[in-house]
């Protein structure tokens, strides 16, 4: 696996709602995008982004996005069994609920779940993924509500980055676990159209969710399908509209209780169905730049076992404009306007459904004092129906030194506004209820860091970064509904990558983060590792043969009162060119067999092998 770190400020492709078309910025040896809002060279933003690209994915140890996310400096997954089972994606020690997610432009997180968030990363699988980016930091000030942690922003394969012409993908799997599953891409593009479709499904029969070392056997099996499809066509050379939407329907089985499975019936089972759609214009002028993005998402989640069935449902609608233009030769700016609305609807909730308005406006100005100096600041003001409004801000420089080190820093503010159903939800039953009356959890990070290029090609780049919650949303001592807390919860450290090149084309990567994270009340912060440690190597043995593997060594993990104990998973894999477009693979997750958990009393897979074939053309 590949990990590479951007400190470069570049015009974000048509993915990100109402941002601007992306160009190339600092990278390990692949060009990466950046979702920002303001266009411009490499190395300039003072940000940290992770980026995984379709090579990277194919060879990263696993079908499961979340766990090659997990591999990548100051991200954590937190699993809850197999393929299908929830994964609490962390970003320097703060949850999913903080993080904002994209796919293919379309925000993703969930208006129906209890903390609105994108709760599936433990279900999304690589299939016809092209790339990933994580951007971290406090990105309320670009993105509203949610990104307090920072940004995901996955796009699936297709447009016109391929080239002119028509260009296919085609890949299947199988292995250990009865697992099988396949994907098929195309995209077509000419001077003035391209249009992309693609099928990604999956099966497995997974292995217990409550660990199989507490006497538990039945296995919880996992099913998905996602269909992907878009068109982009120029208009004229300023001006490309377009469409694209993605649907996923799955299921999986769960275990309803720990650490002993309560009747050992295999009928707890979860559906998700998903869709979103994106329509967009872009224009391209001289000197002035405007981008129009509208999208629809919902989700439908249904639940089934011997505590009864239950439905969720929420949706999506939100319009983003954006106008860049040029102040000066050396400052731009960007005025953004936004809104959502955001619906939630099942039978725990006062009225059954439930609707928040959110309005916002937003503006970014780049200024580059000197050819290597830049300096970005944005400024963001949000309007919730349900508890008024709130202002974020964020400052970042970027300065250069000779062309091979750039040292970059960053200070954010950021917010998450309650959830529908922490506003809303009526558990009257349990005595429980949600809480009209909360107010927007807050945020403050702050990061400096330091990139340097050898003329070798080896890369190295380290990150200090310091971060802290306030105002938390928390139950209160008698069970009864939500409230505010005073105090500020922190996450500080440090994160550390490299990448070296070695004879023969090979290549040695690694990256560490070394984190504290507590809570206000000084415990620690659940699940978050203080010490996560990954080495990897990829390296061609013959002219067809290359292989590649990774070792994660993970302490620290506190859960429920205790820490669990530390562990290291070993991943390795072996990839056959059978010619110049068609590939034969072998994979082997947990090698060494690690008996393991990342969430106190769910199951980790054990040694399990998966091979498969795989052909772009």
């Amino acid at each position: 696996m590949k990990k590479t770190t951007s400190a470069g400020l570049v015009l974000v492709a048509a993915g990100l709602p109402g941002l601007a078309q992306a160009q190339s910025t600092f990278e390990l040896g692949e060009i990466v995008v950046l979702p920002l809002a303001v266009p411009t060279e490499e190395d300039r933003t003072g940000a940290t982004v992770e980026t995984l690209d379709a090579d990277d994915l194919e060879t990263g140890g696993s079908f499961v996005l979340g766990e090659q996310l997990g591999l990548l400096p100051g991200v954590n997954l937190a699993r809850q069994g197999p393929p299908g089972g929830n994964g609490d994606i962390q970003i320097r020690g703060a949850r999913t609920r903080y993080v904002a997610v994209y796919f293919d432009g379309i925000l993703v997180t969930d208006p129906s779940a209890p903390t609105t968030q994108f709760d599936y990363f433990g279900g999304l699988t690589i299939g016809n993924l092209a790339r990933v980016e994580i951007l971290k930091g406090a990105q309320s000030a670009l993105y509203g509500g949610t990104a307090v942690a920072g940004v995901v922003d996955i796009r699936s394969t297709g447009g016109a980055d391929l080239g002119p012409g028509t260009h296919q993908a085609v890949a299947i799997e199988g292995g250990s676990y009865n697992t099988i599953g396949g994907s098929y891409a195309f995209t077509r593009n000419t001077d003035t159209l391209s249009l992309d479709f693609g099928i990604a499904s999956l099966s497995t029969s997974g292995f217990s969710a409550a660990d199989e070392n507490d006497g538990n056997t039945e296995p919880d099996g996992f099913e998905q399908t996602r269909l992907t499809a878009g068109a982009r066509y120029r208009v004229s050379p300023e001006l490309s509209v377009g469409l694209n939407g993605f649907y996923e329907t799955g299921r999986w089985d769960y275990d309803e209780s720990f650490p002993v499975i309560a009747d050992g019936t295999p009928n707890e089972v979860n559906f998700r169905d998903t869709w979103g759609a994106r329509v967009f214009a872009e224009y391209d002028g001289a000197g002035l730049d405007n981008d129009f993005t509208l999208t629809w998402y919902e989700t439908d989640r249904r639940t089934e076992g011997d505590f009864g069935p239950s439905r969720f449902q929420g949706n999506r609608l939100q319009a983003t404009n954006v106008t860049t233009f040029s102040l000066s030769d050396r400052t731009r700016a960007s005025l953004g306007l936004d809104y959502r609305r955001e619906t939630a609807r099942y039978t725990n909730l006062t009225t059954g459904s439930e609707t928040v308005n959110i309005y916002g406006v937003f503006a970014e100005v780049a200024f580059a004092p000197s050819d290597d100096l830049d300096i970005i600041a944005t400024a963001r003001i949000d309007d919730h129906s349900a508890f008024g409004t709130f202002e974020t801000g964020r400052l970042a420089f970027a300065r250069r030194f000779g062309g091979a080190t750039t040292l970059r820093g960053a200070v954010a503010t950021g917010y998450r506004a309650p959830s529908i159903d922490e506003l809303y939800g009526d558990y009257s039953a349990f005595g429980f209820n949600g809480n009209p009356a909360l107010e927007p959890e807050t945020s403050l990070t702050a990061e400096i860091g330091v990139d340097h290029v050898y003329a070798s090609g080896a890369e190295v780049s380290a990150t200090l970064f310091w971060g802290e919650i306030d105002n938390l949303i928390t139950i209160t001592s008698d069970f009864s509904t939500l409230e505010n807390i005073a105090g500020a919860s922190l996450r500080q450290g440090i994160e550390l990558s490299a990448r070296i090149p070695l004879e023969g084309g090979a290549s040695l990567y690694g990256a560490a983060t070394f984190m504290e994270a507590r809570g206000a009340d000084g415990t620690p912060i659940p699940r978050t590792p203080s010490t996560d440690i990954v080495i990897g190597a990829e390296a061609p043995l013959t002219g067809r043969l290359t292989a590649s593997g990774n070792a994660r060594f993970v302490s620290g993990l506190y859960d429920t009162g205790s820490y669990l104990p530390s562990f290291t998973v070993v991943n390795v894999g072996a990839e056959y060119a059978l010619s110049e477009s068609a590939s034969a693979y072998l994979r082997v997750e947990n090698l060494l067999n690690a008996e393991y958990q990342t969430t106190r009393g769910y199951g980790t897979s054990d040694r399990a092998f998966y091979a498969g074939v795989r052909a772009r053309f």
